[in-house]
């Protein structure tokens, strides 16, 4: 990503069969909003996988995190 593209921390939970996605971007507006140096974390997959041709069952994938923000001055002034 260069400077100006905009960040995105949405991810699609990696199991093919789940409906779920890992949403960062909360943890990740703290950690900046708090001057944090490292943040870390731990997310639950809200989504749902059709196993074994049965109904829909919660996916449960966990997701620890740390996110190390690296801070830069605005370069236009």
């Amino acid at each position: 990503m260069h400077p100006p593209a905009r960040a995105f921390f949405s991810f699609p939970c990696p199991f093919a069969d789940c409906d779920g996605q890992f949403d960062l971007t909360a943890p990740v507006k703290a950690a900046l909003a708090t001057g944090a140096e490292v943040a870390d974390g731990a997310l639950e997959c809200s989504g749902s996988r059709a196993r074994m041709r049965s109904s829909p069952q919660p996916c449960g994938l966990h997701l620890h995190f740390t996110i190390t923000p690296e801070y830069r001055p605005n370069a236009r002034a």
